[in-house]
């Protein structure tokens, strides 16, 4: 499951007034694991050592941060 700090859902509630569907699709993007692919395969999502890994991405030009949990 893909979880928002109260922080991001004001930042993208504000944002979805130009780009409807913009928390949608971030989850539809987290949830393909957009990792780099060694990434993916050192360490698979369920692999104690993904827990609490940081990462990130650009969607429409704002920067995207995530941490990966699996509790």
């Amino acid at each position: 499951p893909v979880e928002f700090t109260e922080t991001a859902l004001a930042k993208i509630t504000d944002i979805e007034k130009d780009i409807p569907e913009f928390k949608n699709l971030i989850i539809e993007i987290l949830e393909l694991d957009p990792r780099p692919a060694f990434q993916s395969r050192q360490n698979p999502l369920g692999d104690p050592k993904s827990q609490g890994q940081k990462h990130g991405f650009d969607l429409e030009g704002y920067d995207i941060k995530y941490e990966l949990k699996t509790d």
